[in-house]
């Protein structure tokens, strides 16, 4: 049945709201779905009950459990950002601390080969101080909280405007920015990347940008940085060092190969058919409620 066959039924049982959800509605459909995430590798909501994070083993693509400080703990609610599909809890950093977690690195390839990440990251304890997470994808493996390597990104929320920001290409820090802003320690922002890994020396690349838009183009990135990693085959490990205090969280920890995959939203047709189902929530209260007053 076609938007118009819809909206003549609707017009049929008398009622024209009902008929303009119906037609915009089923445009929706058409008109507005996303195309469909390519491959998600690693994904972690932390779904886990509170405490300790070393030893959990859920989430997606990872080859073994969590291997934790005992710093790093399991902390209720999770983080959230704007229409990104969250769910679980969230890990935070009480000191110093590590943590640490192979992930399969099956059918990655390096030269040529573009990854995207995502985190989210907030600062629960309103405190500037030199706390710093700094999460490093495609790290390498060795020993179980090996210094941060790979793609790296270090945020530190200096004070409640300033967050000092790195970007780190085998564990050599590429550029530096402080980003002034309204209030940093309050909510939670989040943290886009996209590695690139080319065949010429020195031209490996990684951008990144602070609180992206979750359609259309993230725009133009804080980070550009060039240097050397080698390919995905040899570095298979999510790192992250969190240093000193106060509380910092991070949560939503993704690893795609598309932006769809690491900053995933409602589809358009979910929405859609929650306002359908209102719009004819309405309309049944309107038809009883003129029932009752008849």
């Amino acid at each position: 049945m076609n938007a118009f066959r819809l909206a003549s039924a609707a017009d049929r049982c008398g009622c024209a709201v009902a008929r303009l959800a119906i037609v915009a509605v089923v445009a929706g459909l058409s008109l507005f779905d996303r195309p469909a995430p390519a491959a998600i590798i690693i994904q972690d909501q932390f779904d886990y009950a509170t405490g300790n994070l070393n030893g959990q083993n859920g989430g997606q693509g990872f080859s073994a459990a969590w291997q934790a400080t005992s710093a790093l703990q399991v902390t209720s609610p999770g983080l959230t950002y704007s229409a990104l599909e969250t769910s679980g809890n969230a890990i935070t950093g009480l000191s110093s601390g590590s943590m640490r977690r192979l992930f399969d690195n099956t059918g990655l390839t390096g030269d040529g080969a573009t990854y995207w990440f995502s985190v989210l990251f907030a600062a629960p304890e309103a405190t500037a101080s030199t706390a710093t997470a700094i999460p490093s994808f495609f790290s390498d493996a060795t020993g179980p909280y090996s210094q941060f390597s790979g793609f790296a990104v270090s945020f530190n929320p200096s004070s409640r405007t300033s967050l000092y920001m790195d970007a780190r290409i085998g564990g050599s820090v590429r550029a530096t920015q402080t980003i002034p802003g309204t209030d940093y320690y309050t909510g939670s922002y989040l943290v886009l990347g996209r590695i690139t890994f080319s065949d010429t020396a020195g031209q490996d690349r990684l951008e990144v940008w602070l609180d992206p838009p979750l359609t259309g183009s993230p725009g133009t990135p804080l980070f550009n940085v060039t240097g050397t990693w080698v390919d995905p085959g040899a570095n298979n490990s999510f790192f992250m060092n969190k240093y000193d205090a106060p509380d910092r969280s991070v949560d939503e920890i993704r690893l795609g190969t598309t932006l769809s995959d690491v900053a995933p939203v409602p589809e358009p047709s979910t929405l859609a058919l929650l306002a359908l189902g209102l719009a004819s929530g309405g309309y049944g209260f309107s038809r009883r409620r003129a029932a009752s007053l008849g």
